[in-house]
């Protein structure tokens, strides 16, 4: 039982002997000096004499410093499970805990006492005690840590509970916890980008004699890309082609357009494919237009645009 106004709980038990652990506030506290967390510290008891207790860590409040002792007060106090050390959180009594110009922030961080090294300290403070154990602090602190780095900006928690339960593996010195950041959803899919032959292909399927012209030009867009390969057609007024590559046939009614015509029918193709992605075709000769010459064997790199619609 704590005396002298002072308050004590967490209690942690070693895993290999009688010793437990626990929170220790300022005895005689004052409004100066009461307990939180920059002000208060580890104690040990031996269940074997439950009326007698021994500092953990040691604090130091006055320049130097003395090594091995600590400026403010430790918490969560937790063995390892060796015994030889005792891992805290702890807050410091000396920095702010505001952000100040120039100055270093009060931080929540992680330590760790090494048991069986006594520190003592200089009674340079009324609030200065020396300890049982060495103590060092283990994590390093960012005020301000920049987004998705590793720079953390508080440490808390045990500094055991990554240790595998097999005994052969490798002893884990710390684990890792960090606020999740969920990363921005993906931009929104766009429409995927069309070709020639795939809106042929649906044209073809929907018959609609409003995409008539339409689907003359896009048949001779094909054509020149050696997608589609004229046949003989035995029917006035149709075009019969023949998929390079599947083998199928498409027939397309021939809509005896005019050099004039050509413009309007490019503006038409280029409405549909402009939300898809797909570049407008650039006009076409008339010597492209399959009935009045041959069909153009010119390489698909030199030809017009209209073709690298697909």
């Amino acid at each position: 039982t704590a005396t002298a106004g002072a308050a004590c709980g967490v209690v942690t038990a070693s895993p290999v002997d009688d010793r437990v652990v626990f929170i220790l506030g300022p005895d005689r506290p004052t409004a100066e000096w009461s307990y939180g967390p920059a002000r208060r510290q580890g104690a040990i008891v031996h269940t074997a004499t439950p009326g007698e207790w021994e500092p953990l860590d040691a604090r130091d409040l006055v320049a130097p410093f003395t090594a091995g002792a600590l400026r403010g007060g430790s918490h969560v106090h937790v063995f390892s499970p060796d015994g030889r050390l005792v891992s805290f959180t702890y807050e410091d009594a000396l920095l702010p805990d505001a952000a100040r110009p120039g100055t270093e922030r009060n931080l929540r961080a992680v330590g760790v006492s090494v048991c069986g090294l006594p520190v003592t300290v200089p009674a340079t403070h009324p609030r200065n005690h020396s300890g049982t154990a060495a103590s060092v602090l283990v994590t390093a602190l960012d005020d301000e840590p920049t987004p998705g780095s590793d720079r953390i900006v508080r440490a808390c928690e045990e500094a055991w509970n990554a240790r595998s339960s097999d005994p052969a593996a490798p002893v884990a010195f710390s684990s890792w916890r960090s606020k999740f950041e969920p990363p921005a959803p993906p931009p929104p899919e766009p429409l995927p980008r069309d070709d020639a032959e795939g809106m042929l292909r649906r044209l073809l399927e929907s018959n609609d004699p409003a995409h008539v012209n339409t689907r003359y030009l896009l048949a001779v867009m094909l054509e020149r890309k050696r997608i589609l390969r004229p046949q003989p057609s035995v029917e006035k007024g149709f075009l019969v082609y023949e998929h390079a590559r599947t083998g199928e046939t498409f027939l397309i009614i021939d809509p005896a357009l005019s050099l004039a015509d050509l413009v309007a029918v490019q503006e038409e193709v280029s409405a549909l494919l402009a939300g898809l992605s797909a570049p407008p075709p650039a006009p076409i000769d008339s010597e492209s237009l399959p009935g009045d010459s041959e069909p153009s064997v010119e390489d698909s790199e030199g030809e017009a645009a209209v073709a690298s619609a697909s």
